[in-house]
């Protein structure tokens, strides 16, 4: 007579699920799991910044935060690095970084929803004003960017004579625009009257207006060095961002 002994069946079921919640928690020890949602939500972040601020040449994103948040919209930091980023029809920044924090976003689709606090710092070369003024002036205004100073070239109508000025100045944040404060003003071929300064700067400024641009900014500084001005400003979101604007009439 033969005798067999039995031990006690496995449960399948809960081996699997064992086995699976093991390589679960491995899978997110190692990283891999915050890597893939980081990843998805930073290639749909970048393509989003297309419609918000415009086209660019890149948008290099990064998000931070804990993955679980940031699976359900919330992102507690997000930070963009452009490189030529079109920021209204006639702009074009050599550069733009934003630090974006407290941000709300779609969970299906990583669009921007709202964001709590947004900085920025956006660098634009000699040749970037130029261009951006020659399409948006009537007064042939352009510019020559000293360390620490900006000279204006200009043929502004005084007292309704066109009139060739040189002014030397620095940049003033305005809200959304850059104003020019002259600090040395002269007529090409005349005597500057006294009244001339003032008249003048009615009637280049603003140099720059970024109203247009998506976010709304609000300048806080602007430095100027050999060839570039650097711009500092803050922006404050609440609520849906701005719709998608229509970009067929950017410059490429």
């Amino acid at each position: 007579m033969e005798h067999s002994v039995k031990g006690p069946r496995l449960n399948w079921t809960r081996v699997c699920a064992t086995w699976l919640a093991a390589v679960f928690v491995l899978f997110v020890s190692t990283g891999c799991a915050k890597r893939l949602v980081t990843g998805s939500i930073e290639r749909r972040i970048a393509y989003s910044l297309l419609e918000i601020v415009g086209p660019a040449e890149s948008y290099e994103v990064k998000v931070q935060g804990s993955t679980r948040k940031m699976m359900q919209g919330r992102i507690r930091e997000v930070i963009v690095h452009g490189k030529g980023v079109w920021a209204m029809p006639d702009l074009c920044l050599d550069r733009l970084d934003v630090r974006m924090t407290e941000v709300l976003a779609d969970p299906d689709t990583s669009t921007l929803k709202s964001v709590g606090c947004l900085v920025f710092e956006a660098i634009a070369s000699e040749r970037s004003l130029n261009e951006y003024l020659a399409a948006t002036r009537p007064d042939e205004a352009r510019v020559e960017l000293l360390d620490g100073s900006m000279i204006v070239r200009a043929r502004p109508r005084v007292l309704g004579i066109p009139a060739s000025v040189i002014l030397t100045g620095r940049l003033a944040p305005r809200g959304e625009k850059l104003d020019f404060e002259v600090e040395h003003l002269e007529f090409v071929g005349l005597n500057t009257p006294a009244v001339a300064v003032e008249v003048v700067e009615n009637r280049i400024n603003p140099i720059l207006d970024l109203g247009e641009m998506g976010f709304e900014p609000e300048l806080e500084s602007a430095k100027i060095a050999a060839g570039a001005v650097t711009i500092t400003g803050k922006a404050h979101l609440a609520g849906t961002l701005p719709a998608g604007r229509a970009t067929e009439n950017y410059r490429n």
